[in-house]
């Protein structure tokens, strides 16, 4: 359910990838994980474990977990139309996913990081 979603989406920090997979793409459910690319890297190697929930509205949903969680390891939100269809939260829960540990590896200002990461690790100086 989402609220289990939530408490994965919680205990990873920033180190999780939500994406979503519209109504009918169930029935190959296996082969769209097995084929899945985060960032390029596929998602099988970067993550151990996968977590799925029905939704009747994958992109306010998906939108709503990014607006509460923050982007995770993706660049932008999740890209679907409004529909039913299932929430999917990818993360590692062994250790760094492997795209975790390759974004650690760009500097600050890297445009292959996501605007909210670059934001993240930026100096910040506030003078009153």
């Amino acid at each position: 359910n989402l609220e289990q979603l939530k408490d994965v989406i919680a205990e990873q920090g920033h180190d999780f990838w939500v994406t979503c997979l519209a109504d009918g793409a169930h029935v190959s459910m296996q082969k769209s994980l097995e084929k899945m690319k985060c960032d390029g890297v596929p998602a099988a190697e970067a993550f151990t474990h996968c977590y799925i929930t029905k939704s009747k509205d994958i992109k306010a949903e998906s939108n709503a977990l990014i607006d509460q969680f923050g982007l995770g390891l993706r660049r932008k939100k999740v890209h679907s139309n409004t529909g039913p269809g299932y929430l999917l939260t990818l993360v590692n829960l062994e250790t760094f996913s492997s795209l975790c540990r390759k974004n650690m590896q760009l500097a600050a200002t890297d445009r292959r990081l996501s605007t909210e990461e670059r934001l993240r690790r930026a100096e910040k100086k506030f003078e009153f």
